[in-house]
């Protein structure tokens, strides 16, 4: 099974119990999450046991586009758990629109289903968030894929989730 990764740097509380889902963008999807995940659109819940929500670094400050996203609150400071939901009893949780034209995007669906630690620790979830980053940039380098992006790292991936579990062990975190 695989566990799928969901990075973001500035949706305000897009982890948390109150949303249900969450969009990639042209850019996000083209030029970052298809290169290191070329079958990301055709992905179904049956193909993934779980994923893990996670606020990076850029999050926390006041990026580009002005102000920073955090909000101040405990849960933005913790990985959340996430179980993508199917959609009208099929095994899609995938919306995806545009592949025609010039404003690809694909709208994910999920429920929260907890978190990995009771309280604030940004520096583990940006820990654990550089690990689950390089176990992904070793796997592509070990299949020959390349690494390389327009950007940054994509927003989401996904990991063998054997290789998720062996890194949350670290941390003495089990799933």
């Amino acid at each position: 099974m695989k566990t799928l990764i969901l990075r973001t740097m500035r949706h305000t509380n897009i982890w948390e119990s109150e949303r249900k889902s969450c969009t990639f963008e042209k850019n996000q999807l083209k030029d970052m999450i298809l290169v290191w995940q070329k079958d990301f659109l055709q992905l179904k819940t049956s193909d993934i046991n779980l994923a893990l929500g996670i606020y990076g670094g850029m999050y926390f400050d006041n990026p580009f586009w002005g102000g920073a996203a955090f909000r101040g609150s405990i849960n933005e400071q913790i990985i959340s758990i996430i179980k993508p939901t199917a959609l009208d009893n099929s095994d899609s949780f995938q919306i995806v629109r545009g592949l025609d034209d010039d404003n690809p995007h694909t709208i994910l669906h999920y429920d929260v289903i907890g978190k990995l630690w009771s309280g604030p620790d940004r520096n583990q979830m940006f820990s654990i968030e550089d690990d689950l980053i390089e176990a992904k940039i070793s796997e592509l380098k070990n299949k020959g894929n390349s690494t390389d992006t327009a950007h940054q790292y994509p927003l989401s991936f996904l990991l063998d989730t054997n290789t998720v579990f062996s890194i949350l062990s670290k941390y003495n975190y089990d799933l």
